[in-house]
């Protein structure tokens, strides 16, 4: 009997239970990311991140502590805390990251990308809020996430699936005036009640992860002003290569909202492609489109006059063959291929549908029958 040794399966030493995303796009050309992981760690020193190319990091907390990030080329380490364990089971602590990107201003059309980090854990379910600039179309997403229903095929550019969302301005944290805290709160739940749920065909979203990303979504300016501050006063720190993220940074108070996710992220890199055109660039297609239907009926006008006499010449032939002329007190043109017959008072309708439908069979008929005083008719010739 021969004894074979198994080779030990190795057991992840840490998870990220999800990840919560919120990016905002400027017209400028600035994008800033704000990604809050919720990582349960037993024996992993660091997160790695391999960052997209032009990647700038402005802020790193883990649990409640700024901390300090090493850099090798692409790749990032975070360091990372143990979790701890309440009921044999391990909690979560959350990993957040601002970081930031510099890219061309928006076009009249064009294309518009964004990558978020690869780590090097497995992401259990991935929530991301995507803000961009109004004044533009966005008509068609490209990404290995599942779009939101909004977001889905090309029915962005029928405006009606159009969201603008109204973020809060700058409140409640130091020199920009403090808010009362009812104030906030009433805030939030305004927010949450417009903006708080979604629809993905095939991910479902706890009603509490949407929570918390409506309030991230909510909270973004204040967050990035919160680490301003600190910054001022020295109590973090910017992890980036080229300096300091210039101050002052102006986060659009409204947008235009999509989400995107994704279940079981493994070694695998998420990106978003956003096809976009100008609102004034529709507008213009709009007016040119109208200007060519005036231009196709002033040119074909002749044609169109014959084949509207041509119709009303049909009509009245066919009440001529069946004999309707006594029974019909006038005809009348609603529109080009409509037209409206008044008969008089006591004509069997029915009857000269029926008589009219032989000689018009391709027309639709319908009787219209209207309820009035008989005070008002004269009942011998049926007029008013």
């Amino acid at each position: 009997m021969d004894i074979k040794k198994h080779e030990k399966v190795a057991l992840p030493q840490a998870t990220i239970d999800s990840a919560s995303v919120v990016s905002f796009f400027t017209e400028d050309g600035l994008i800033i990311n704000k990604v809050e992981y919720a990582v349960k760690n037993q024996l992993k020193q660091s997160l790695q991140l391999k960052l997209p190319e032009g990647t700038q990091i402005w802020s790193a907390i883990v649990g409640q502590d700024s901390v300090e990030v090493r850099q090798n080329k692409e790749v990032i380490f975070v360091p990372l805390i143990s979790s701890r364990q309440h009921n044999n089971t391990l909690e979560s602590f959350n990993v957040e990251l601002i970081y930031y990107s510099v890219h061309p201003k928006f076009a009249l059309w064009g294309q518009r990308q964004i990558i978020l980090p690869k780590t090097d854990l497995t992401i259990s379910q991935i929530l991301w809020s995507v803000y961009l600039p109004e004044k533009f179309i966005y008509y068609h997403f490209v990404t290995n996430l599942e779009k939101e229903e909004l977001a889905s095929g090309l029915t962005p550019i029928l405006h009606r699936k159009k969201i603008k969302v109204d973020l809060p301005g700058k409140t409640p944290y130091g020199h920009r005036g403090i808010e009362p805290e009812s104030r906030i709160t009433d805030m939030v739940q305004s927010y949450s009640r417009k903006r708080g749920q979604t629809t993905f065909r095939n991910i479902d979203i706890s009603r509490s992860f949407m929570s918390q990303q409506a309030m991230n979504e909510f909270d973004f300016d204040n967050r990035l002003h919160q680490i301003e501050d600190k910054m001022i006063q020295g109590e973090t720190q910017v992890f980036s290569g080229t300096g300091v993220l210039p101050m002052n940074i102006q986060i659009p108070t409204s947008g235009q909202l999509y989400r995107f996710a994704k279940n079981i992220v493994r070694d695998e890199q998420l990106e978003i492609n956003i096809h976009y055109f100008r609102e004034t660039l529709s507008k213009a297609f709009a007016w040119f489109g109208t200007l060519l239907v005036i231009l196709i009926i002033v040119l074909l006008r002749h044609h169109l006059k014959s084949m509207f006499f041509y119709l009303i010449g049909r009509l009245k032939k066919a009440i001529q063959i069946t004999q309707l002329t006594r029974d019909i007190i006038r005809l009348d043109t609603l529109s080009f291929t409509s037209s409206f017959l008044t008969c008089k008072l006591g004509t069997d309708a029915p009857g000269v549908i029926s008589k009219l439908g032989k000689e018009l069979r391709h027309a639709k008929l319908f009787s219209f029958i209207p309820k009035l005083k008989r005070e008002r008719i004269n009942i011998r010739t049926g007029r008013f």
